[in-house]
């Protein structure tokens, strides 16, 4: 089990921690993150404060053994030192090397990433629907999809990380395969993985949710959370999706990633309750990037959480469900603060995260916005890793720092008011 105390799960000031509910008390206000595959009969997921003790006992009655509560950490003048203290040592995973350095400028490869992007949302579209009135599985477009982003990615990752971040959630079923195929083309890419291996990662991740198909449209459309009956239902789209492509003679590395991609390290997972070693490396991967994907987008009865959040998050979940080694480097290829956040500097200036550092995760490239007197300034950007005067202080949300985050990606249609809430 993952015994991380909850002040050492990265100290940021908004925290979502695991507890067992045996030190659930009054006042603490519990969240229900809609995690995929997170919801169990022992998972106490009812969102709300308890006030009163009475409230506290009844989820111990009712058998209950573990919840996400929303916490605050104690008070810190300097974020940067909470976070260098919390995040694990770098040495754990072994030295860092940015396998993909950019070769083009962000400006260059952003018009063609963006194009590219909206064509492979399209086609997710019309491949499930496809599906469902009973065609073939576009295999020969799909790896097609997957080149082409792979050599996108290779020229200048960061534009692939502002348009997953900041692209509209509402088509979130097609959004969600290419955001996942994107964060673990990058993670295999970043990990070492040669071309062959990455790509077929990629396709394990642009079809993982393929199943899905063969649920009834009512439970996989559902505008809420489900119950614990629709859920189950929902439970058997990684066994469905794996006995469909079953018949397309693929390579192990892709079925495992369609099958596996919801078991967790400790055998709690679906729907062959592997442990460990069992799980595919591509499964692993898969999870990290569906995970992180599914915390960070809108839905239609869930605000998305920040990414910072998401991240303070799914590192609580490392060796107890997540793999620690791969999440490392999963850091490390989104940073810390990924790519279009929106931060306030030590310096009072507020902008939005442009490009990251992956050698130095706290460090990233931003473009300046809103000067500490709130006027709006555009064309200056300031590299974190090249001096150590301006910190990053704060994360915000874009309504909070007035700032909308498409000024530097452009294109990306996402007003601020609409893509995210306080916290």
């Amino acid at each position: 089990m993952n015994n991380r105390r909850p002040e050492l799960m990265w100290g940021f000031s908004d925290m979502i921690i695991k507890i067992a509910t045996k030190d659930l008390v009054p006042g603490m206000k519990v969240v229900d993150l809609d995690l995929p595959g997170q919801a169990d009969p022992f998972l106490y997921a009812k969102e709300g404060v308890l006030r009163t003790r009475k409230e506290v006992d009844q989820v111990l009655v009712e058998g209950y053994l573990d919840a996400y509560i929303d916490t605050v950490a104690p008070e810190s003048g300097d974020l940067e030192e909470e976070i260098e203290e919390s995040i694990p040592p770098q040495e754990q995973a072994g030295p860092y090397k940015n396998r993909l350095p950019p070769k083009v400028a962000l400006e260059k490869e952003l018009p063609a990433a963006r194009a590219l992007f909206d064509h492979s949302v399209h086609f997710a579209r019309d491949a499930l629907t496809g599906l469902c009135q009973g065609n073939e599985l576009p295999l020969e477009a799909g790896n097609a999809i997957v080149d082409a982003i792979f050599n996108s990615i290779t020229r200048n990752y960061n534009a692939w990380l502002g348009l997953v971040k900041l692209r509209r959630r509402d088509e979130y079923t097609y959004t969600h395969c290419i955001n996942v195929c994107v964060l673990a083309l990058l993670l295999s890419a970043q990990l070492g993985n040669d071309e062959s291996i990455t790509k077929k990662v990629g396709l394990a991740g642009l079809f993982h949710d393929i199943g899905k198909v063969f649920i009834p449209e009512e439970i996989l459309n559902k505008n809420g959370p489900l119950t614990s009956e629709e859920f189950m239902v929902m439970k058997k789209h990684p066994e469905l999706g794996c006995q469909y492509v079953k018949r397309y003679n693929l390579p192990d590395e892709i079925v495992s990633g369609i099958r596996d991609h919801h078991e967790k390290l400790n055998g709690k997972g679906y729907p062959r309750g592997l442990m460990g070693a069992e799980i595919s490396e591509t499964a692993r991967l898969i999870s990290i990037a569906d995970i992180y994907d599914a915390l960070t987008s809108r839905r239609v009865y869930k605000d998305p959480m920040l990414p910072h959040q998401a991240l303070c998050l799914m590192y609580s979940m490392c060796g107890d469900e997540l793999d620690e080694q791969l999440f490392a480097a999963f850091i490390h290829s989104q940073g810390i603060y990924p790519v279009g956040s929106v931060v306030e500097l030590s310096s009072g200036w507020r902008g939005v995260v442009l490009q990251i550092n992956p050698n130095k995760p706290l460090c990233p490239q931003v473009a300046l916005i809103r000067s500490p007197l709130g006027h709006f300034r555009m064309g200056e950007v300031v590299d974190l890793s090249a001096q150590s005067q301006v910190k990053i202080t704060k994360v915000m949300t874009p309504v909070e720092a007035g700032v909308d985050p498409a000024l530097v990606f452009p294109g990306c249609n996402t007003p601020p008011i609409q893509q995210y809430v306080s916290s």
